[in-house]
């Protein structure tokens, strides 16, 4: 899930490995300082199967000195694409228990909430009413929200020894896009006349997608973060399941404070 945050695992998280989880539960391949580390487990999915009291481990994989991925990755990880994130669970199929394998943020939330949200908290029940749309657009624009402040940065970054280049760039390519989004974003969250992305009193996958990318906004663009966006972070933030997935993989440091 699209910007690189450096992370500390603490030692019991790294050595987690391959453990089994008795029961068994949910083990999630994930790349220590990588692209996933935006939608990182404590800020997106871990918050997820926190809320649900899932029980899962993390094997954790730590970025080569050049920034390459290490080759465990794609030889222990059992996804064919040998990327992160990636999850492994066990799931009955046809009447036969069957570990599966699943990749991509969106779909491994949208999964942990069909499959262990039993009571219905975190869905909109109500289908293709303008909840649900909400919900729908903002799980699946997560990550092109993420990708667009990866490149602005990316490309101011890319452009610092060119001072005039890169202000083109950002005047021409990037800014307006930036701006167009969270300008979106913003007036969305005014008008739900609630905490969350679909208006309802729980949050929903598209909350659970949304947070790190808004947080990487405030830490990287502050001037383009209004008031509702900075206010949706706090109370994100604020949640004690997000608490305890920032506990469990630790190190995160873009907790909000009150000016």
């Amino acid at each position: 899930m699209s910007f690189h945050l450096t992370r500390v695992l603490s030692k019991r998280t790294a050595d987690s490995g391959g453990v089994q989880l008795d029961p068994p539960g949910v083990m999630r391949h994930d790349e220590d300082g990588s692209s996933s580390s935006l939608e990182r487990f404590a800020g997106a999915k871990d918050t997820v199967v926190e809320e649900l009291g899932i029980p899962y481990e993390i094997k954790n994989y730590s970025r080569l000195p050049d920034g390459r991925s290490p080759p465990e990755l794609r030889t222990e990880n059992p996804s064919p694409l040998g990327k992160s994130p990636t999850i492994t669970d066990t799931h009955v199929i046809d009447s036969k228990e069957e570990t599966i394998t699943l990749v991509e943020s969106g779909a491994i939330c949208e999964y942990l909430i069909t499959k262990y949200d039993t009571k219905g908290k975190f869905v909109v029940s109500q289908r293709l009413s303008q909840a649900w749309i909400d919900n729908a657009f903002y799980t699946h624009f997560a990550e092109e929200f993420a990708r667009a402040v990866v490149l602005a940065y990316v490309l101011k970054r890319q452009g610092a020894s060119d001072e005039e280049g890169a202000h083109k760039v950002e005047d021409v390519f990037t800014m307006p896009v930036m701006k167009k989004y969270t300008e979106m974003i913003e007036q969305h969250l005014a008008k739900t006349g609630s905490n969350w992305f679909a208006g309802q009193s729980d949050p929903t996958s598209a909350d659970f997608m949304m947070i790190v990318p808004l947080e990487n906004l405030i830490l990287r663009y502050p001037n383009l973060a209004g008031p509702s966006i900075r206010e949706y972070v706090k109370r994100a933030q604020a949640r004690t399941s997000y608490r305890q997935g920032v506990e469990k993989v630790g190190g995160y440091s873009l907790i909000l404070k009150d000016a």
